[in-house]
């Protein structure tokens, strides 16, 4: 099985090669670990967020029999399948989530519009404008977005 091997040999020279975030694209040069409170607008801020670049897919897929595997490899092989270039792209941010938040600078999302509905919660200005769980007794049970209570209650109370 001669495609056993090339496939085998790509897949070892792939997850050695590393994936160098470094390169990033900002909408704006900031080091947000010691700045004060911010006081710009809402609409500024649903744009604080960095969109870091994306590795080359070549080094995170294997082709074969027209089809691109995930070889992305964190703690296991990912494996995934995708039939066309633009999908395994598409799969490949889940990995690399390029949309890093510069108010927190902790939170990392993989599509555009997550990070958007991110940047929301740090509009809201105190705890009466949370979500509160009506089963749950704990404050940490309270969400800042509402589709994050209903996919709680989904999940923790499916019979409410």
């Amino acid at each position: 099985m001669a495609g056993t091997a090339v496939q085998t040999e790509a897949f070892s020279e792939m997850t050695t090669m590393g994936f160098n975030d470094a390169t990033t694209h900002s909408f704006e040069d900031t080091d947000v670990s010691n700045q004060p409170p911010s006081t710009e607008s809402d609409t500024e801020l649903l744009e604080k967020y960095t969109e870091l670049e994306m590795p080359p897919l070549d080094h995170h897929a294997i082709s074969c029999n027209g089809h691109l595997y995930c070889a992305w490899a964190d703690d296991q092989l990912c494996s995934h399948v995708e039939p066309s270039r633009t999908l395994a792209r598409k799969h490949l941010k889940k990995h690399v989530r390029p949309y890093l938040c510069d108010v927190c600078g902790v939170v990392r999302t993989a599509e555009q519009a997550d990070m958007r509905e991110h940047l929301k919660t740090h509009i809201i200005p105190d705890l009466r404008e949370r979500f509160w769980c009506p089963k749950c007794l704990s404050p940490r049970t309270s969400f800042t977005r509402e589709d994050n209570l209903l996919r709680h209650m989904k999940k923790k109370h499916p019979e409410a």
